[in-house]
């Protein structure tokens, strides 16, 4: 593989040691590595380079200047669909749903073994393939005017989903496919055509990633109590906006 071509991995990690041995391993299968320390360096990359193309973060969860969490929420805040493996030697199970219901991809406990750092990470690039420049297409229009979806108010000013219990903030990626689906009603939308609209043309057909988001928008709206079934799942082949049917608390 071509350098220009070789897979480009951020890792944040202050353990300068163990940094570089991530780095090894990762030139070792012919990816590329670069390594921050720091929380604001990592930010100052991302805020300086919002084009580069970066395929995926193995980020550090307690940095010495900072937490991993929020640069993780502030890539997302930024349209960046960048696949995520949370690197921690924190054991707390709640710190774990934590950071994967924020939509990290998966999880590695320190300390761990090479082999299995490298299986998790070709097992995300494998079913998280994005864009060059590891950015989500933002379709959302400019004037972020707020629009229905279900039933439910969605404001893409504060990126909020109004629903009758209380507003609840979500990511951009969620946001884009709520906006998108309204804006196709009564359509028969490809699994290929929404994520091709959506990631890019360089996304990989094969992709779980749209259905994962889908599952995960259907389950918050399941816990505030509201039926999705204006949202159906054409069989094998993708899905259907259906406004008309009036949406009812569950």
């Amino acid at each position: 593989m071509a350098l220009a071509e070789k897979l480009r991995i951020v890792v944040v990690e202050d353990d300068e040691a163990l940094a570089q041995a991530i780095k090894r391993q990762l030139e070792f299968i012919d990816m590329s590595a670069i390594i921050f320390h720091l929380y604001q360096d990592a930010l100052d990359f991302f805020q300086r380079r919002p084009g580069s193309s970066v395929h995926l973060l193995l980020l550090d969860l307690n940095l010495p200047d900072g937490n991993g969490l929020l640069l993780f929420q502030w890539l997302q805040q930024k349209g960046f669909a960048l696949p995520t493996i949370f690197v921690t030697g924190e054991t707390d199970e709640r710190t774990k749903i934590r950071s994967l219901d924020m939509g990290g991809d998966d999880y590695l406990i320190k300390p761990f073994g090479f082999a299995e750092m490298l299986s998790r990470v070709n097992a995300v690039l494998r079913r998280t393939s994005i864009p060059q420049g590891g950015r989500m297409n933002s379709i959302i229009p400019a004037s972020e005017k707020e629009f229905y979806f279900c039933g439910v108010k969605v404001l893409p000013a504060t990126m909020e989903i109004c629903f009758p219990s209380g507003a609840i903030r979500v990511g951009k990626k969620e946001l884009n496919i709520l906006f998108y689906m309204s804006q196709n009603p009564h359509q028969m939308l490809r699994r290929e055509r929404i994520m091709n609209d959506l990631w890019g043309k360089f996304i990989n057909p094969k992709s779980r990633s749209l259905d994962q988001y889908i599952m995960k928008i259907r389950k918050l709206f399941q816990e505030h109590n509201i039926s999705l079934a204006c949202l159906e799942t054409v069989h094998s082949l993708g899905y259907c906006y259906k406004p008309d049917i009036t949406y009812k608390t569950i």
